[in-house]
């Protein structure tokens, strides 16, 4: 839908220029930059015995397992995602929010993309606390905290594999390699590690993927239609602008024959790629992107 201003000719300067470009996605890396800075400053103050700062973090912006804690600070569902202790943990994630966030933003919009990434992380983060307060006695293995943006990543991903199966992603030595197919190893990679060292957070991160799909679904099924917004009424543009309103009748047959040409351009996308679509299709995905 939206052409992707970021190249790989100038890369530094392109880089500069999306941290700086005040959309929805560099604002959620910088918070999460800043959150996982917090979070090294009080490993490293812990490394020297004062381990205050890091039981505060752990306890009050973490997502504890334990639902007694998480009832004293409910806000944690909404701070965890931006948490990470290990500085290649806050890498891989930054690296995989930036690249698919940005594949997701050019295809669906800012809007969207913010709404599946609290939503993926909301809901993750009660999932996370369900399987340990349920399931705490079975084979799962839980850490005692939840921090790190990958079930909402994970989101993210799926979400844009189920939006855009042959859509193709470039790897080095293998080519291009169609997003479903990239989706069905990380799904197989994630399940696998599900019966190793901490299962829970696998189960979680594969949640957060189910909650993309289903979140692209339902968005498909309304006619990417706002979950907050209520609906409008259509107006005659051109001669007939001063014209009263549609009635009902017509409004509904105006936004039927507008889902039915998204859906056929969608289909189109979902079996030939993006690159398939005509200037005009292309401008109506567009026209419709922000609704």
């Amino acid at each position: 839908m939206h052409r992707n201003p970021y190249t790989p000719k100038q890369p530094l300067e392109d880089l500069k220029r999306f941290l700086l470009s005040g959309t929805v996605l560099p604002r959620l890396i910088w918070v999460y930059l800043f959150g996982s800075l917090l979070c090294l400053v009080a490993v490293l103050l812990n490394h020297f015995e004062i381990s205050g700062f890091k039981e505060f973090i752990e306890t009050h912006l973490a997502l504890s397992a334990n639902a007694e804690i998480f009832l004293h600070n409910p806000w944690t569902l909404f701070t965890y995602p931006f948490l990470s202790f290990d500085f290649f943990s806050f890498l891989f994630g930054v690296l995989l929010l930036g690249y698919f966030g940005l594949l997701f933003c050019r295809y669906l919009g800012h809007r969207r993309f913010f709404t599946a990434f609290s939503l993926a992380s909301l809901l993750s983060g009660i999932f996370y606390i369900v399987l340990n307060t349920f399931f705490a006695s079975t084979f799962l293995s839980y850490p005692e905290i939840l921090t790190g943006p990958l079930p909402a990543v994970f989101a993210i991903f799926f979400g844009v594999a189920y939006y855009l199966p042959v859509e193709p992603i470039r790897f080095p030595f293998f080519g291009n390699v169609k997003l479903k197919y990239v989706a069905w190893i990380l799904a197989g990679m994630e399940l696998f590690m599900v019966f190793g060292e901490h299962s829970a957070e696998h189960l979680t991160n594969l949640f957060g993927g189910l909650v993309g799909v289903a979140f692209i679904f339902f968005d498909r099924k309304s006619g990417g239609k706002s979950f907050f917004k209520p609906r409008k009424k259509l107006k005659v543009r051109g001669k007939a602008a001063h014209s009263r309103p549609l009635t009902d009748e017509q409004y509904n047959a105006e936004r039927a024959k507008r889902q039915k040409e998204i859906d056929r351009i969608l289909d189109k996308i979902s079996q030939h790629g993006y690159s398939a679509l005509s200037k005009e299709e292309k401008q109506t995905l567009f026209e419709n992107s922000g609704k």
